[in-house]
């Protein structure tokens, strides 16, 4: 999960006139950050190409799509992120993007006044 969000936040963080190709982010390897932009885009989080003989070899992130900026705002903050996690693990639920997504909106719900 952690990867994921790494991913969103370098791509963010690319100028709009350019956009971001896969590279070793949080220790992991290329074709490991490629393959997760690959999992990233069939949840519907970003528009990708995936350029290569394997599609794996290189990445090219097109755009953050609107849902993929509802999770990256939702885990910006680290404390906010870190809590949904152990959320998350505490209540032996499954690791996804969708339940972590939830745990997140739950979390910004209660720093509401």
């Amino acid at each position: 999960m952690d990867l994921y969000r790494e991913i969103l936040l370098a791509a963010e963080g690319t100028p709009i006139s350019q956009q971001w190709t896969a590279r070793p982010l949080l220790g992991h390897p290329t074709e490991e950050v490629v393959a997760h932009m690959r999992l990233l885009q069939d949840a519907g989080y970003v528009e990708a190409r995936f350029i290569g003989p394997l599609n794996n070899d290189t990445a090219v992130l097109l755009r953050i799509t609107h849902t993929g900026y509802e999770f990256l705002e939702a885990s910006k903050q680290p404390t906010l992120w870190e809590k949904a996690k152990h959320q998350v693990k505490s209540v032996s639920a499954p690791l996804t993007l969708e339940i972590l997504k939830m745990a997140l909106d739950h979390g910004a719900k209660a720093l509401m006044p």
